[in-house]
């Protein structure tokens, strides 16, 4: 609720006895063909709740969102409306009726009083909304304006994270993908493209020292290759993991060829 899915909301009208419902809409795109796994999983969770979830017809994206055809279109799912729903979002994530989540940060002081499981399990779906793991060897959670909240949750699990700025807002919530690990940020039995790349870099082997076959293989692919594609190239083809940020730097201090004139 405070990542992907969107809230369609029934305010309480004064004087009348309905109760404010809320059912929930999740778009997601069909650039990944996992994201079926996560709202069938997402639909599974609303279930176990006794709300009925269902996918209905695919949407187009909106003129803005159409940058790729890999984003032509999306998967849609809808829930039932439920006063269940609006009780989570205001009593739960402390969103009052007006606000939004896309603006206003979360209330949820109460979850700090909860245990290590419950904390983990809520960063998870979080994670796998607005979730990433880059080849930098990073796992980061994108979630203006609730970032220093999402923060304050992975320090209270003994993680350490950094918060970082982004077009003037404080939004990106970055741990490296080992602690990511150790505290499965991202959910195992949806396995996602974000989980499955977490372990194929926390499983990969290290090296202190680069064999010349690997220095090689970086020159020769960084004549038409990203850092990030290198690290992919060298993960999927030698299963050894070596951060993009390490091959940028060596790119840099490598000496150029001297230039001779004749």
């Amino acid at each position: 609720m405070l990542g992907d899915a969107g809230k369609g909301m029934n305010l309480y009208v004064k004087g009348t006895h309905r109760m404010p419902s809320v059912n929930l809409l999740l778009m997601l795109s069909k650039k990944h063909m996992r994201n079926l796994r996560f709202a069938s999983y997402t639909s599974s969770c609303c279930a176990s709740l006794g709300l009925e979830m269902h996918r209905i017809a695919d949407r187009k994206s909106s003129v803005l969102q159409l940058k790729s055809k890999a984003k032509a279109s999306n998967f849609y799912w809808r829930s039932e409306r439920s006063p269940l729903l609006a009780w989570m979002l205001m009593a739960c994530l402390g969103i009052r009726v007006g606000e939004t989540t896309t603006r206003t940060s979360v209330r949820m002081d109460w979850i700090f009083r909860t245990s290590r499981a419950f904390k983990i399990a809520f960063l998870q779906g979080l994670a796998e909304s607005d979730g990433s793991a880059s080849y930098t060897g990073y796992a980061r959670i994108t979630s203006w304006p609730s970032a220093e909240f999402v923060a304050q949750l992975l320090r209270s699990l003994g993680v350490t994270c950094s918060v970082a700025w982004k077009r003037g807002r404080l939004c990106d919530v970055a741990i490296t993908i080992d602690q990511a690990a150790s505290i499965r940020l991202f959910n195992e039995e949806i396995a996602s493209e974000r989980y499955a790349r977490m372990r194929q870099m926390v499983d990969a082997r290290r090296l202190r020292i680069w064999p010349k076959y690997i220095i090689d293989m970086i020159e020769k692919l960084a004549k038409s290759h990203k850092t990030p594609e290198i690290t992919r190239h060298i993960l999927e083809e030698h299963g050894i993991f070596i951060r993009s940020g390490s091959i940028s730097r060596f790119l840099r201090k490598k000496p150029k060829p001297s230039s001779y004139f004749s």
